[in-house]
């Protein structure tokens, strides 16, 4: 197995790039995860992955590359808040890990990789019907008296 840490940091994300750096060193990792840096092929590198994680400790408003590995099939797992979370409960349950127990999203994680489910072959979300659905709230919203 081979973990690649994908994406590029932003000045003010130098500091946490190092410290992540420096703990794949410490546990003598180097060999086993790669940091690409910024990059132009993400479908491709998605495409290839048996999975893929989204472990951003800060909810995410959409979750973009969730949906994105899973529409392309690839198992995702990823902790349960923001869109992330809405998404893999709407999707791929099985993805769904708990930031507050760490042994347990290991096994579901080593479980993924053993075993994964397969991912539903479905248009979900499909764009279309989020902005029928988003027009429809600012519809309503425009229609009710102000409070």
């Amino acid at each position: 197995m081979h973990g690649l840490i994908v994406g590029g940091a932003s000045s003010s994300k130098q500091r946490y790039l190092e410290t992540l750096h420096q703990r794949v060193r410490s546990m003598g990792l180097e060999n086993d995860i790669s940091f690409t840096g910024q990059r132009d092929d993400m479908k491709n590198i998605l495409a290839i992955s048996n999975l893929v994680l989204s472990l951003s400790t800060q909810p995410e408003s959409f979750g973009r590359t969730t949906l994105e590995a899973l529409r392309l099939g690839v198992p995702t797992a990823g902790y349960d808040h923001g869109g992330v979370g809405e998404i893999l409960r709407a999707i791929y349950p099985d993805g769904l890990l708990s930031r507050d127990d760490m042994h347990a999203a290991a096994e579901r994680v080593t479980a993924l990789l053993r075993q994964p489910k397969p991912v539903p072959d479905e248009d979900f979300f499909p764009l279309r019907n989020m902005l029928s659905q988003t027009l429809e709230l600012y519809e309503q919203l425009v229609r009710e008296p102000a409070r």
